[in-house]
């Protein structure tokens, strides 16, 4: 099985407090075959796998949260242990104007923070500030996971008396833990990668950040729903951004739709994106009802077919990308499906899967060669 790593929904009806009781209820996986019976398919078969569907209930027995986890798993009948080439990667070379875009970039990272935000302040189309961590290394990974605790850090004597829970590295027999692919290279190898990557929750919570910078104290995300399109590598410095695309008056709530996403600065392309809702009080100076509806028209991913050739060119919000120069200007490639779990694609209409020419690229593909960008930035040919 290769797992594309797919992303998560968290939905948010109440506030959490500090003091509050939170237990949770877990549901059981769900595994979705995404090709329908009626149809004629080789090759590999698909699936949308729910990983997590879980409640979060806190001590008055009251839903305050939902979270739902979820793969796009694809099965190759491929020989089990049978070896591949693994394509070649090379770092990219920061350039001085990067080093300092990064550091300054981080340095004065906007956080609205107590300056409320009103709802009725809001504009259609506006851009949310800039976020980034600067190249994300080894010792970025190491601290997040030292406060994440994905895996326990205290039985890990048992895990290695349980060999189920680990498997042998070829190179020197001893027993190593799969997420061991987020520090160490070899390990990443054996998983069909050119070199550790970066956890997905690092990219999540980037997003996240993006969002809750520009809403401040006073507002509360109530849905986030992210896509990972792309394992990042050690070193990769990814940017992000916002817009607002939508603002709406439901149930005597004041929301306003935002879609975020992350472009990787080394390679050029999106490796991550989200939607999110989040309310904002309201000053009173709208006059609008219950039901009221603005919003920005957004592409239709579905009208460009497979197959279509096309162009890149640089995001129209440059001003931002260091040097003032987009490492994939001018290449060109065709369109296709990556993940055939279309129904979890729905709400990202902006993003397009690209299989890219190698030989019109004037820099070198990061992780193979199909890769996730912005509709506004491909030109059809």
């Amino acid at each position: 099985m290769l797992n594309n790593h797919y992303g998560g929904q968290f939905y948010q009806y109440k506030q959490i407090y500090v003091g509050d009781r939170l237990r949770t209820f877990q549901k059981r996986p769900q595994l979705i075959e995404t090709l329908k019976d009626d149809e004629e398919h080789e090759g590999p078969r698909a699936w949308g796998y729910i990983q997590r569907d879980c409640d979060i209930y806190n001590q008055n027995d009251e839903l305050v949260a939902t979270h739902r986890h979820c793969l796009d798993a694809v099965m190759y009948d491929r020989p089990r242990g049978e070896r591949y080439e693994i394509p070649p990667f090379k770092d990219h070379w920061y350039t001085e104007a990067q080093n300092k875009w990064m550091i300054d970039m981080s340095n004065n990272e906007f956080r609205r923070g107590a300056d409320t935000l009103y709802w009725e302040d809001v504009k259609i189309g506006e851009e949310l500030c800039h976020t980034t961590l600067g190249a994300m290394r080894l010792w970025d990974m190491v601290s997040w996971f030292a406060v994440k605790e994905e895996e326990p850090l205290w039985p890990t004597r048992l895990y290695r008396e349980r060999r189920n829970a680990t498997f042998p590295n070829p190179y020197d027999n001893a027993p190593r833990f799969g997420i061991e692919w987020h520090f160490a290279n070899d390990m990443s190898q054996l998983m069909s990668n050119p070199r550790a990557v970066c956890f997905s929750d690092s990219c999540r919570n980037q997003l996240c950040r993006v969002v809750t910078n520009w809403m401040g104290d006073d507002g509360m995300v109530v849905y986030h729903r992210n896509l990972h399109f792309m394992q990042t590598p050690h070193g990769d410095c990814l940017v992000g951004c916002g817009r607002v695309i939508r603002k709406r008056i439901e149930d005597g709530k004041y929301l306003v739709d935002l879609e975020t996403w992350l472009y990787d600065m080394c390679s050029g392309n999106v490796s991550d994106a989200a939607r999110c809702t989040v309310e904002l009080p309201s000053n009173g100076a709208s006059t609008a009802k219950n039901g009221y509806v603005e919003m920005m028209e957004l592409p239709m991913l579905d009208g460009i077919p497979e197959g279509t050739r096309v162009r890149l060119h640089a995001p129209k919000t440059l001003e931002w990308w260091p040097d003032d120069e987009y490492p994939l200007e001018g290449v060109e490639g065709e369109v296709f499906h990556k993940y055939l779990w279309r129904d979890a694609l729905s709400e990202f209409t902006s993003f397009i899967d690209i299989k890219l020419d190698p030989a019109t690229s004037k820099n070198p593909l990061r992780i193979g060669n199909e890769l996730t960008f912005r509709l506004d930035q491909v030109e059809l040919i």
